[in-house]
C-alpha cells in the first residue's frame, strides 16, 4: 500500500520519480525479503510441498492409476510423463 501511495504521489512526473527512486528501490527490496520470508515460513509449517513430498505424492497417484489401468505399456508411459514433470526445473525461492 505504501509503494502504491508513492507511485500515486509521483504520478507521471519523471523528476519526482527519480527523486523517489531510492525510496521505491528500498521498498521493493523490503517487499522481496518479506515475500521470501513468508514463503519459507509457509514451507516450514507445511503449506508447501518439498520436492521429496511431491515425488511421494506422484508415486501414490501412479499407484491409484495402476489399480484402474491394467495395460503395463500405458502405465509405463504415464509413469514416464510423471517422472518428467518431477524432474522439470521450476523456479524456487
Amino acid at each position: 500500500m505504501l509503494l502504491n501511495r508513492v507511485f500515486q504521489d509521483v504520478g507521471s512526473d519523471p523528476k519526482r520519480l527519480m527523486r523517489e527512486y531510492p525510496k521505491i528501490s528500498d521498498m521493493l527490496a523490503r517487499i522481496e525479503k518479506l515475500s521470501t520470508s513468508a514463503m519459507k515460513a509457509e514451507k516450514y509449517v507445511g503449506g508447501l510441498l518439498s520436492r521429496k513430498q511431491a515425488a511421494a505424492m506422484v508415486g501414490d497417484l501412479i499407484d491409484v492409476i495402476a489399480v484402474e489401468i491394467t495395460d503395463d505399456e500405458v502405465l509405463h508411459r504415464i509413469a514416464d510423463q510423471f517422472d518428467q514433470i518431477l524432474n522439470k526445473k521450476y523456479e524456487e525461492e
